[in-house]
């Protein structure tokens, strides 16, 4: 039987390791974002021999993400089936890609004739936005011209510095983030709320869990803030990212400036999904994406 444990810190190296191992570019399969929203939506994991089993639980619904492992993946699915429909009336998969797609796929087109059915369907609100490093450091290109534009009045009108975060920034960040979010009038139940939740943790364990992130001044005030950690090999994902509206081209700037000091060097940058909201949809489609990651969910139920 599965046995599933909270994501701590003391899991970071062993944990970390085996979701990176997957490389899928997908945020849910860092170790960071387990634990800065292991609160937030119950993330967990389990062992099975050599694979790494995460889930997490949204209204007392159980949610797996694909194994992370070497070895037998019909044995390990049929483990996880096995504890799913003792606590659950059906298996939820959530969050993978096309290519392990396909295995699962594959094993559930078998459970056919057990008796079970299944829903195969690709989340676009959940489609993770995928962009080359330099094209949001330079902003060349016609398409990325109203950015451009957005950053030259910033740099012209405006008495600005950037620095890296260091734990010396967190008090100013946390009463920023706390004047953000009054002046946003955030509903009780948007998704930001969960995000902010995310990032108090971020505050806390900055240092430990290695993340990076630049403040953006203007006369020795903060107007945005921009935190990430590396995801992969290859990959820099943005986790937080707040600016006043009230300074133009604040947004802007902090996008940049993240892709040329934090990310530089590092092909790609994950900004993570859009949630279905349209105006982040927009926002996201108009820095000219290099790929969208797209994702994938998975539900089997009894006949």
């Amino acid at each position: 039987m599965l046995c599933f444990k909270s994501v701590t810190l003391e899991d970071q190296n062993i944990l970390g390791n085996k979701l990176n191992s997957l490389n899928c570019n997908l945020l849910n399969y860092s170790f960071v974002v387990q634990f800065l929203y292991r609160k937030v939506i119950h993330f967990s994991y389990a062992s099975f021999k050599n694979f790494v089993i995460s889930k997490i639980q949204i209204q007392n619904k159980d949610y797996f993400l694909f194994p992370v492992g070497d070895g037998d993946y019909t044995e390990v699915f049929e483990e996880i089936k096995t504890y799913a429909f003792q606590h659950q009336d059906k298996l939820r998969f959530f969050q993978f890609c096309a290519v392990n797609g396909e295995k699962l796929l594959e094993w559930a087109e078998t459970l056919k004739s057990l008796g079970y059915s299944y829903i195969f369907y690709p989340s676009e609100e959940e489609f993770e936005y995928i962009y080359l490093t330099e094209s949001l450091a330079n902003l060349e290109g016609s398409a990325l011209k109203p950015k451009r534009n957005h950053i030259h009045f910033f740099e012209k009108n405006y008495q600005w510095s950037v620095e890296k975060i260091s734990s010396e920034h967190i008090p100013e960040l946390i009463a920023f983030n706390k004047k953000w979010n009054v002046e946003k009038q955030i509903p009780a139940t948007s998704r930001l709320n969960m995000e902010n939740e995310a990032l108090e943790e971020a505050f806390t364990y900055f240092d430990v869990l290695g993340l990076k992130g630049i403040v953006l001044k203007v006369n020795h005030q903060i107007v945005a803030f921009s935190i990430g950690s590396l995801l992969n090999e290859d990959t820099w994902l943005v986790l937080f990212e707040k600016a006043d509206r009230n300074v133009r081209g604040s947004y802007a700037m902090i996008n940049k400036l993240f892709a040329q000091e934090i990310a530089n060097g590092y092909p790609y940058i994950n900004r993570a999904e859009d949630g279905g909201i349209e105006g982040l949809r927009k926002a996201k489609q108009s820095y000219m994406p290099d790929y969208m990651n797209e994702v994938y969910h998975l539900t089997i139920f009894k006949e």
